[in-house]
């Protein structure tokens, strides 16, 4: 059990955090209800991996993404994103000694993302090469076909297609 968890909310956010005093990193998790099952029938399961990979690399509305980038690779920060079949993310991890800087940086991605359309062009081609290479790795082809077995008709069953990313 772990025991030196405090729970508490800023501005309706319910947050938890525990602090480890010997590692000088810090690791943030922003956890947004959706996910890729929760996609309608006839909407891409890609949308919500997609924007949060975007918004994460792009910077925000109110810093260029040259800047941002630059900012931090100087302060060893490194902000992603992506999504699950249940939740969508944005997560941070930087040193202790910058960590007031990067979470105004990760905040400001949060509330203020900025979609580059030079990210969005990159992922999407990058996506598209992922799919079209799942048949040739075995690893890859064999999680793929369970899956389709285990989850079929089921909304975690829902594969992203070409067509998906193209969307």
């Amino acid at each position: 059990i772990v025991t030196d968890v405090e729970e508490f909310d800023v501005d309706g956010i319910h947050i938890l955090m525990r602090q480890a005093v010997t590692v000088p990193v810090v690791s943030a998790i922003l956890f947004v209800r959706g996910g890729g099952s929760l996609s309608p029938p006839g909407e891409p399961i890609t949308t919500e991996n997609t924007a949060m990979a975007i918004a994460a690399a792009s910077g925000s509305q109110r810093t260029s993404k040259a800047y941002f980038r630059s900012k931090m690779v100087r302060m060893g920060t490194g902000i992603g994103g992506g999504a699950t079949n249940d939740y969508s993310l944005l997560s941070m991890s930087c040193t202790r000694e910058n960590f007031d800087t990067s979470w105004a940086y990760f905040t400001d991605v949060a509330t203020r993302p900025a979609f580059d359309t030079k990210e969005f062009v990159n992922y999407q081609q990058a996506q598209l090469i992922g799919l079209n290479s799942v048949s040739s790795s075995p690893d890859a082809f064999s999680i793929h076909e369970a899956d389709s077995i285990y989850f079929a008709g089921h909304p975690y069953g829902r594969v992203p297609t070409a067509e998906d990313v193209s969307r």
